[in-house]
């Protein structure tokens, strides 16, 4: 899919005083987070649940080398042992990458669920392959996997990318049989040694390989590249990794990837929505029609005036069916709309 030349983001849900604070704090590094992470533990606090500055006099001023990847894997293992305790029958989601899903602010991970966060800054995929075990303990009714990056910086082909993570999924399928495995895209960058043609086709084949291993691919790319398939500048601090706005974009597209997982709306279910003319919903048949969009008109608004409700269950069907991922339209912009049959 590619998004619209628009460059224009999703909006985010959370609290206006949230995003505040966020703004306002630094990033931590490896130690500090490390240690964060270890007196939550301690604690018996889950570090996904906390606010991204807490156990401040733990961390503040801490200096020296980031923790060694073991130091970090007896970590995950130890927290997936707390979360397992603590689980009980709330669904559990696992992120594993690398230093963009290890920075994931907590506040702003979608609700309604229990998280896990096992990126590690610098990881490549030959590594998140040797530390999947970290997550044993739990039973995640979804694991999203972010890598391969790292990779091509560091001069693998794009073929071990595509070998490595087709064996993560299928360990982490033995692993955990009942977790819905999603592999995301790799996000672009703004650096020309790494140029979205290269990321592009590596994403295909990523595609491709995932529909041959009962996984989910998700297009995370889309929502993060401009129309020259650079990753937009707002969403990056340094090319590479995102910025607090590129992490609502994030958070957002997680909500989209969810409700599709929990609905059933795969790729052939989506290929479908582009097709028919009609569909049923709620025991309501309605059929496509042509909208102009009008200045100022979003996705929630036209969901809402179609559906009666402006949730992501309702907007996606229009995000589906017109192959685009913003929540803010173009003026005059032609799209599909559904209409009910009376």
């Amino acid at each position: 899919m590619a998004p619209p030349a628009t460059g224009m983001m999703l909006t985010s849900p959370e609290a206006p005083s949230v995003i505040a604070r966020l703004s306002e704090m630094p990033w931590l590094t490896g130690l500090q987070r490390y240690h964060q992470r270890l007196a939550a533990l301690r604690a018996g606090r889950t570090f996904t649940r906390l606010p991204s500055d807490s156990f401040r006099s733990v961390w503040e001023g801490l200096q020296g080398a980031n923790p060694a990847l073991e130091q970090w894997r007896h970590l995950f293992i130890q927290e997936a042992r707390a979360m397992a305790r603590g689980q009980g029958e709330n669904r559990l989601t696992i992120l594993i990458g690398d230093s963009l899903t290890f920075a994931f602010p907590s506040e702003i991970l979608p609700g309604g669920r229990f998280w896990l966060n096992q990126g590690i800054s610098g990881e490549n995929t030959s590594q998140i392959l040797h530390r999947l075990s970290a997550a044993a303990a739990v039973k995640p009714h979804a694991i999203y996997i972010l890598a391969g990056i790292n990779d091509l910086r560091q001069g693998s082909s794009d073929r071990q990318v595509v070998n490595n993570l087709r064996r993560i999924i299928r360990d982490l399928q033995q692993q955990q049989p009942a977790a819905q495995i999603i592999i995301q895209s790799i996000l672009p960058t703004r650096f020309d040694a790494l140029p979205g043609e290269r990321i592009d086709g590596l994403n295909q084949a990523l595609k491709g390989m995932v529909r041959t291993q009962a996984a989910s691919y998700f297009d995370l790319n889309a929502y993060f590249r401009n129309s020259r398939g650079k990753l937009q500048l707002a969403l990056t601090t340094d090319g590479l990794h995102l910025s607090l706005a590129g992490y609502q974009v994030w958070q957002q597209a997680l909500h989209i990837a969810e409700t599709r997982i929990m609905n059933g709306r795969d790729e052939a279910y989506q290929q479908w929505l582009r097709r028919t003319d009609y569909f049923v919903l709620e025991g309501r048949k309605y059929h496509w029609g042509r909208h102009q969009v009008q200045l100022g008109e979003t996705l929630e608004m036209l969901a809402n005036a179609s559906f009666g409700h402006s949730d992501v269950y309702y907007s996606d069907l229009i995000a589906i069916r017109n192959d685009f991922h913003l929540s803010t339209l173009t003026p005059n912009q032609i799209i599909d709309l559904p209409n009910p049959v009376t």
